[in-house]
């Protein structure tokens, strides 16, 4: 059995089975697969459910309380993804501060874990130079700034950002502050 058997199971069951006679004509609603392709689910009708971008996000956040190992590292990417990735045919879902870093805690020690290759299809292994340039070219597509790309790559090697320990002036500071409050919505132009 891919599912635990917890209440978080018979919540998503639950969710699931009132969808299943739920009538979303006229509102927003995504496809939902009922067992995750990724566990072994398919594109069959009995496998998909409509649901409201709202229990399609609660529904893949009850998936990673209700699967382990391997099976719980895709469900949490997943749900990672609904949150964070943008995509023309798709809401994303927002979720509060408190809910953002507790994922993205999930996301970062999952991630670490199987990028080190302590889990998952990775245990064990040491990536190739030749896979480490497709990982690259595929970090790249999904719109990692120059910047953020070259900060990154420093500090990979050990060597300081272009102003690591250095101190910002005035003028630096009220930028950022200015900069940061736009970007909240605090400060209009």
């Amino acid at each position: 059995m891919i599912f635990i058997d917890n209440k978080y199971t018979k919540c998503y069951f639950s969710i699931i089975d009132k969808a299943k006679s739920t009538d979303y004509t006229g509102i927003y609603s995504e496809l939902h697969h009922v067992v995750p392709k990724s566990l072994g689910g398919d594109n069959s009708i009995n496998n998909l459910v409509r649901l409201s971008a709202r229990e399609h996000y609660v529904c893949h956040r009850l998936l990673t309380k209700m699967t382990t190992g391997d099976n719980r590292r895709r469900m949490l990417y997943a749900v990672w993804a609904i949150v964070n990735q943008q995509t023309s045919n798709q809401e994303r879902h927002k979720v509060n501060s408190r809910t953002y870093l507790i994922l993205r805690e999930e996301h970062k020690t999952m991630h670490s874990e199987r990028m080190r290759g302590s889990v998952g299809a990775n245990k064990g292994k040491k990536f190739s130079e030749d896979t480490k340039q497709k990982m690259s070219v595929a970090a790249k597509a999904r719109g990692v700034s120059p910047q953020a790309r070259s900060a990154l790559i420093a500090a990979r090697k050990g060597i300081p950002s272009h102003n690591k320990g250095k101190p910002m002036s005035e003028e630096q500071k009220e930028k950022i502050r200015i900069a940061a409050l736009r970007r909240w919505g605090s400060l209009k132009d």
